[in-house]
């Protein structure tokens, strides 16, 4: 066991060292955490309202191919096709993204909502007017998908904001207390070696 005397001497070492390990710890922490919450956004969350968009855009691309009328009709056929099969992947990747109860009920109603959607959209007997309005009920779903997203992202940044601010107090107020908590506990320990020196001077 060490004598009191280096106990005394160590003890204040210890604790600064040990506030100053804590607080690099910890920033480091927080560091790693918000990189991996900003990436999840600009990954998951920003790439879900690109999908949505990139939804929105296929299935008006769609509405507005060339009517039953048309000498192009027959041509766009194999085209409407393959944009119905984009649209029906768009909707099962944004299933599969969904993290939110609210999102993955808008996103459910969507799915429901595809096959009449796509019966309009990808028929060229059907009327460019009847098609724009399967468009348009997609978008309106689309539209709730988007505005929940945002809410989402918004309140993702909001707490992120406010972690920063208190890891930054924290971590301010460590810098703070911790050498004048150094130096009180020094010059603590300081009057104490000068009375046991005076002490042992006297005692002599």
């Amino acid at each position: 066991m060490l004598p009191s005397w280096r106990i005394r001497v160590l003890a204040p070492t210890i604790l600064v060292v040990a506030l100053w390990a804590v607080m690099s710890l910890g920033t480091t922490a927080y560091l790693r955490w918000a990189e991996e919450s900003y990436n999840r956004l600009i990954s998951v969350d920003v790439g879900v309202i690109g999908d949505v968009y990139r939804l929105e855009a296929v299935a008006w691309k769609m509405a507005s191919a060339p009517g039953p009328d048309s000498a192009d009709a027959k041509g766009s056929e194999s085209e409407l096709a393959l944009q119905a099969n984009e649209l029906q992947s768009l909707a099962e990747r944004l299933e599969q993204q969904a993290q939110t109860d609210p999102e993955r009920s808008s996103i459910h109603r969507l799915q429901k909502l595809l096959p009449e959607v796509l019966a309009d959209l990808g028929d060229p007997a059907k009327s460019t007017t009847v098609r724009r309005i399967a468009a348009t009920r997609l978008a309106a779903e689309t539209e709730v998908i988007k505005s929940l997203n945002r809410a989402y992202i918004d309140l993702s940044l909001s707490y992120l904001s406010r972690t920063q601010s208190w890891v930054l107090f924290v971590r301010m107020t460590l810098l703070t207390v911790g050498p004048l908590l150094g130096l009180y506990l020094g010059w603590r320990l300081a009057g104490r070696l000068q009375s046991s020196v005076t002490r042992i001077a006297a005692a002599l």
